[in-house]
């Protein structure tokens, strides 16, 4: 279900990865945003390590190296690094929070980027892993990502955080720690 905000960006729960395999496959020009830092490792990769960087960069191992090889000639900007798979800067640095000024420069690029795009698909940019409020973020977007075009995503679970394995994990040990039938 799709949900307006009051601020005009339009909200719904679904994966970000499939509304690109969706859209693709019946024709569309659709792109979903994966949020990047201006870091590159020893080994010449993108730093990729965390939220839907991470996941964009298991599905597309080419990604981390692409998106380095952009940073040293373009610097950290948004690009359509992948048909369909823009990047969009967040953080200057992956270990600093997400940078608010950083986070509308490049959605003022990514509103060049998408001219022709029909269905743009954004996370909450800058606010798991950039520990941003989600509130002063949309504050920020709204007043550039005014096109209908564009989507917030939420996903349905914690896809892209690994706690929901952790839990997982604890759960079952809880299992079968109540199970026991040793007085503890």
């Amino acid at each position: 279900m799709n949900a307006p905000t009051p601020n005009g960006l339009t909200e719904k729960t679904d994966d970000i990865f499939s509304l690109l395999d969706r859209g693709q496959a019946a024709g569309r020009k659709v792109a979903i945003i994966i949020t990047t830092n201006a870091n590159i490792r020893n080994d010449g990769n993108a730093v990729m390590g965390r939220g839907i960087a991470l996941a964009a960069a298991h599905r597309w191992p080419q990604l981390p190296w692409l998106l380095a090889q952009h940073l040293k000639k373009n610097g950290n900007v948004p690009t359509e690094i992948l048909p369909g798979v823009i990047t969009f800067p967040t953080k200057h640095n992956w270990h600093q929070d997400s940078n608010l000024q950083l986070i509308a420069q490049s959605a003022r690029k990514l509103v060049d980027i998408t001219r022709d795009h029909e269905f743009v698909f954004l996370p909450r940019v800058g606010t798991v892993n950039g520990k941003l409020l989600w509130e002063t973020v949309r504050d920020v977007l709204a007043p550039i990502l005014v096109d209908k075009k564009f989507y917030i995503i939420n996903p349905p679970e914690q896809t892209f955080e690994k706690t929901p394995l952790t839990k997982q994990k604890k759960t079952r040990f809880a299992d079968k720690t109540n199970d026991r039938d040793d007085g503890r």
